[in-house]
């Protein structure tokens, strides 16, 4: 465990779809350990109702590149196999599903680029190190299917229920191999851009949607977002930019 904390420690500062800015280095201390699967959808949201979500000192800053070029917005659905804290025993449950609003942005004044965790739909509050979670239930229904020598195929369904809406996304897809990579984010509240958390992970993904790569592996795609704090954000002018199925995620993380 030693030495593969300590590869990751000097790993690239990049996350596979987005960059992430990256923080001096400092004493540190160790949090927790997860073990995840992961779903990603990606959107470009209005721009007025986005600027809500970032500290008053920020502004959107969509990625420019990738395979999520032109995103401004990012939901990730969680499904948490195993949650450890630093003593190894189970943190928040052990096991949970959650789904988190990422939003890229950067300081308007200086330019520096940050992440934040604008919002966290949790089963509970201990699973809240931004302060942003609200409770919400969040379901997921996944089948998978593969022959002999084949990637794996299948169906997502997520469905987060909050503040007496519904926000769902499913879609069927055809697997590809997936990338890997293993390297370092940091990521931020809106609350407080001065508080961190600093993640390591070994992570694979396969996009199978992404209109900047060309890549279209999808079938039978909902998205339906009632929740009524999405309200002015999801008004009928955002669309659906890339979809990503991240079969393997697992990371420890740090305390600046």
């Amino acid at each position: 465990m030693e030495s593969f904390m300590s590869a990751l420690k000097g790993a690239a500062v990049a996350l596979g779809l987005s960059t992430f800015a990256s923080v001096p280095a400092t004493a540190e201390t160790f949090d927790s350990t997860i073990a995840d699967t992961r779903t990603l959808a990606a959107f470009t949201v209005n721009e007025d109702a986005l600027a809500a979500w970032l500290p008053d000192t920020h502004v959107s800053a969509p990625y420019g590149s990738g395979s999520f070029a032109g995103t401004n917005l990012v939901m990730m659905f969680i499904d948490r196999m195993l949650h450890q804290n630093a003593e190894g025993d189970p943190k928040n449950g052990g096991a949970y599903r959650m789904m988190a609003l990422i939003v890229p942005g950067k300081d308007a004044a200086t330019g520096e680029k940050s992440t934040f965790i604008a919002r966290l739909y949790s089963p509970g509050e201990g699973a809240d190190p931004y302060k942003t979670a609200v409770q919400s239930t969040i379901r997921h229904d996944v089948s998978l299917r593969g022959t002999g020598t084949e990637p794996l195929s299948g169906r997502h369904v997520w469905q987060v229920e909050q503040g007496g809406g519904m926000l769902e996304i499913s879609f069927d897809y055809a697997g590809g191999v997936p990338s890997r990579k293993v390297g370092e984010s940091v990521l931020s509240t809106p609350l407080d851009p001065t508080v961190k958390r600093i993640y390591r992970y070994d992570q694979l993904t396969d996009v199978v949607l992404s209109g900047s790569k060309g890549i279209d592996r999808v079938n039978n795609v909902t998205v339906r977002v009632e929740i009524p704090e999405l309200a002015e954000m999801f008004d009928r002018s955002e669309a659906l930019i890339g979809l990503a199925d991240r079969p393997f995620y697992t990371r420890t993380t740090w305390k600046p």
